[in-house]
């Protein structure tokens, strides 16, 4: 009995083929050669950029947060929100969320000092929200 053999890209085409499958025979070669899988030539989507020219203000145990429109990167996603999150060392301790190019971190305490982080929100390819990396860090302290 001998063994089935296929050649190495006519019989890959035709088998999938026939499974309603329709590859190129350079994919195909491509893909049995060990090559990477292809992707459009721009490659994958990237998440916008963080935004830029974060600030904060003090006030009376709160902060409000401002920045710079975040831009979308080349063949990304656009940005649909911000999140500015203010941090004791690495704890999260207040966050607001907006569509807006300021917020106003509440509940924070009189003369400690926070580090500020705004990131960028966007819908993924599976329309799930996610975030881009956060901003440069921002101290503020709140007065009295």
């Amino acid at each position: 009995m001998t063994p089935f053999r296929m050649h190495p890209v006519h019989g890959t085409r035709r088998f999938l083929s026939r499974l309603g499958i329709c590859v190129s025979a350079v994919v195909v070669s491509s893909i049995l050669a060990g090559g990477t899988a292809w992707a459009p030539p721009h490659g994958p989507p990237t998440p916008p950029k963080p935004p830029t020219g974060v600030t904060a203000t003090p006030g009376n145990r709160n902060a409000t947060v401002a920045w710079s429109e975040a831009a979308f990167s080349v063949y990304g996603y656009y940005p649909t929100g911000y999140v500015a999150t203010a941090y004791v060392h690495r704890s999260a301790v207040a966050t607001c969320t907006t569509s807006g190019l300021h917020c106003t971190l509440t509940g924070l305490r009189n003369r400690l000092t926070y580090k500020v982080k705004v990131r960028t929100t966007f819908l993924g390819r599976d329309f799930v929200p996610k975030e881009s990396q956060p901003s440069i860090k921002v101290l503020v302290t709140p007065a009295s």
